[in-house]
């Protein structure tokens, strides 16, 4: 087996692996790069570590490794590329922009960057509801809520899958803000393709085979913020000419990817253990409290409504007991748990939920507590997770219509 065929297929192994179990990476570390921006201009310096934990990883590992997230982690890219990879094999429509022109359009993922970072990032404007591309291709399995509550995104996320056709990783070279950040933290990296252009040949294998197009074959070394650590370069150079050094020094890049991507994964898997032990000792903290029994993670509750006595409240609204209601946040089947107790919402919390870890435990805390104190369902949502926040208004309005009289 070719050493380019092992690279490919450890690579799509990776991508497919993240596709199924960390779908939302990339929504969510640009949820905590608005999160970073806010806190930074509010002042809010404290809130950073706890906020921005996955943002913060990542651009650590970007400014080492290079754009390995956007090459290997990103489910977009990933959808970039076999995009082209099928047009490519069965409709012939491999395309060359012209260089001067592709180098302008890089450009304009820094000019939506910025636009969204001054204008709706610091509220002056607002995006339309269900404009994002990402947060529609979340819900592509569900066609019936895509077309509803995500049209314009799913309009964009067809224009970008049509050019994809086209232009190989097009979303990833002209449009994504993400991977303008990243390309600036780029810029410091210090894991590098080193090539020698004095032992080149003619074939320019390297350069036909980027995916971000960059002229490989001008460069000794590999600078560019374009560059996503694809791999594909050294391993289609037919005089093994391009290598992977660390500050000089050679490098198995499958190696180095591997300790990556373990990285990643250590880290997001950390932090979420970290914020569902805070969640669970916030709940549990709020029904002592409330002088309540904490519900049980994970179960479904059965209603229990209160006994009536001849001496009722005149204008009581809710029976006794513990209600269940479901509503739908990122994703569907949004379960919480509403206590009642002498008329008063004395408990709100989530039993399960299907929405993305670093989404739903921003709202999973705060929305409940707000309801529980001002005794009503009109609560603020969370910034950066306003489906979950709807999710889970929804759901207690579900369960506090069970516990109507």
């Amino acid at each position: 087996m070719k050493k380019t065929t092992k690279m490919k297929i450890f690579r799509t192994i990776v991508q497919i692996l993240f596709l199924i179990f960390l779908p939302g990476l990339i929504t969510l570390a640009f949820s905590q790069a608005k999160e970073l921006f806010v806190d930074v201009t509010k002042g809010n310096y404290n809130l950073i570590i706890p906020n921005c934990v996955v943002l913060i990883i990542l651009s650590f590992l970007t400014i080492i490794t290079g754009r390995i997230f956007c090459g290997w982690m990103c489910i977009f890219g990933s959808l970039n590329d076999w995009i082209y990879l099928l047009s490519n094999k069965f409709l012939k429509t491999k395309f060359r922009i012209n260089k001067t022109v592709d180098k302008y359009l890089k450009y304009l993922k820094y000019v939506i960057l910025a636009a969204i970072s001054m204008f709706v990032w610091t509220g002056i404007t607002k995006l339309p509801s269900g404009s994002s591309p990402w947060d529609a291709y979340t819900q592509i399995f569900d066609i019936n809520y895509l077309l509803k509550e995500y049209l314009i995104g799913a309009l964009i996320l067809l224009l970008i899958s049509i050019s994809a056709m086209f232009i190989e990783r097009f979303f990833c070279r002209y449009l994504c803000p993400l991977g303008a950040i990243f390309a600036i933290l780029s810029k410091f990296k210090i894991y590098k393709v080193h090539k020698e252009k004095s032992k080149c040949g003619a074939c320019r294998a390297c350069t036909l085979k980027c995916s971000m197009g960059i002229d490989l074959d001008k460069v000794d070394v590999v600078n560019s913020g374009e560059c996503i650590q694809c791999f594909n370069c050294v391993s289609i150079c037919p005089r093994n000419n391009a290598r992977v050094k660390v500050l000089g020094e050679e490098i198995n890049e499958a190696a180095f990817a591997t300790v990556a991507i373990a990285t990643v994964v250590g880290v997001y898997s950390i932090s979420h253990a970290i914020v569902q032990e805070n969640i669970s000792s916030s709940i549990n903290t709020s029904v002592v409290q409330q002088n309540t029994t904490s519900v049980p993670s994970n179960q479904n509750i059965v209603s229990t409504p209160a006994t009536t006595t001849t001496t009722a409240i005149t204008n009581k609204k809710y029976k006794d007991g513990t209600y269940t209601g479901v509503g739908r946040g990122y994703r569907p089947e949004l379960t919480v748990s509403v206590i009642i107790k002498s008329d008063k919402i004395t408990s709100v919390a989530i039993v399960s939920t299907n929405d993305t870890h670093g989404y739903y435990e921003r709202a999973a805390v705060t929305v409940p507590n707000e309801i529980v104190s001002s005794q009503s369902t009109t609560v603020d949502v969370v910034s950066g997770a306003t489906r979950t926040s709807e999710g889970i208004i929804s759901a207690v309005t579900a369960a506090l219509a069970k516990a109507k009289i």
